[in-house]
């Protein structure tokens, strides 16, 4: 079973399909997407186990207005978040293509 069949799948066991959800936005989402979407949601995975996510060799910290503020780059996107250090928590803000995000 593809990645694709699978997805479908869940959206449809999870009644989805009958309330109108995203399953042609899933069915018919180009593959690249699909595998695009998975590799930041492994990216945020990756920040969450990492011991000083603020420090991983994807995140840079942003200057300007948006000092304070870093952005992480996976493939062709960046994703802007802001750290709150007393909550020990990353907040993501943008999704971004790259072409986008400057």
């Amino acid at each position: 079973m593809g990645l694709r069949t699978s997805l479908v799948n869940r959206y449809a066991a999870s009644g989805d399909l009958l309330n109108g959800g995203d399953y042609f936005k899933v069915a018919f989402e180009p593959a690249s997407l699909i595998l695009e979407r998975m590799r930041i949601k492994s990216a945020l995975y990756d920040l969450e186990r990492d011991k000083n996510p603020l420090f991983h060799k994807d995140m840079r910290p942003l200057t300007g207005q948006l000092k304070g503020d870093y952005r992480l780059r996976v493939g062709d996107w960046r994703l802007f978040l802001t750290p709150d250090r007393e909550k020990k928590t990353i907040y993501v803000y943008a999704i971004l293509p790259r072409d986008d995000a400057y």
